[in-house]
C-alpha cells in the first residue's frame, strides 16, 4: 500500500471496505460533478445526529471522479453507520439532471445490504405520501444512513428522523 493511501485513502473498490491489518476502513464515493463531500459516521445507539464528520478535501481525498478517504477505527468510537453530504452545482444548462442538497444525506450506491429500525416501515408508510408535482424523494422527511458494521463487513442503511 502506498503512503498517500495509507493517510488519504484509495479510490478503489468503490463503497466501504474494512482493512483487518490496520484496522481502518477505505470509504470511496463516486461523483464527477461534486464539488464537495462530508463523510458522516454514526454510533450504533445514536442515529439521530452524526458523532463525527469528516470534510473530504478535493486536493487529498479526490482521485478523478473519486472521493475517498481512510478513518482509523477505535473502539470508543465504535462507528457503525455512516452516510454522505455532497454539494455540487446547481441545475443549469449541462447540469439539469443534477439536484444537490447538502442539507440531505445520500445512502452509499455501493451499499450491500438493507437495515431498517425498529418502526421505520410504519413511518415510512405513513410520512411518504408524494406531494403532487414532486418527486417522492422531495416528499421524505427521513434520512437513510449505511452500516459499517467489521463483522458482517455489508453497508446497510437506516433511518433517522
Amino acid at each position: 500500500m502506498n503512503t498517500w493511501e495509507q493517510a488519504e485513502g484509495s479510490p478503489f473498490p468503490l463503497g466501504a471496505s474494512w482493512n483487518a491489518d490496520a484496522s481502518t476502513f477505505n470509504f470511496s464515493l463516486y461523483s464527477r460533478h461534486a464539488t464537495s463531500v462530508h463523510l458522516l459516521l454514526y454510533r450504533r445507539d445514536e442515529l439521530d445526529a452524526p458523532a463525527h464528520e469528516i470534510a473530504l478535501d478535493y486536493l487529498h481525498n479526490k482521485s478523478g471522479p473519486v472521493w475517498h478517504c481512510r478513518v482509523q477505527c477505535e473502539a470508543e468510537n465504535e462507528w457503525a453507520y455512516y452516510g454522505y453530504r455532497v454539494d455540487g452545482p446547481a441545475p443549469q444548462p449541462g447540469y439539469d439532471f443534477h439536484d444537490f442538497d447538502f442539507q440531505k444525506i445520500l445512502l452509499d450506491p455501493f451499499a450491500k445490504g438493507v437495515f431498517f429500525p425498529p418502526g421505520f416501515r410504519e413511518t415510512l408508510r405513513d410520512d411518504l405520501v408524494p406531494t403532487p408535482g414532486k418527486h417522492l424523494w422531495e416528499s421524505c422527511p427521513i434520512s437513510l444512513v449505511n452500516s459499517i458494521g467489521k463483522t458482517t463487513h455489508c453497508c446497510t442503511m437506516a433511518a433517522t428522523w
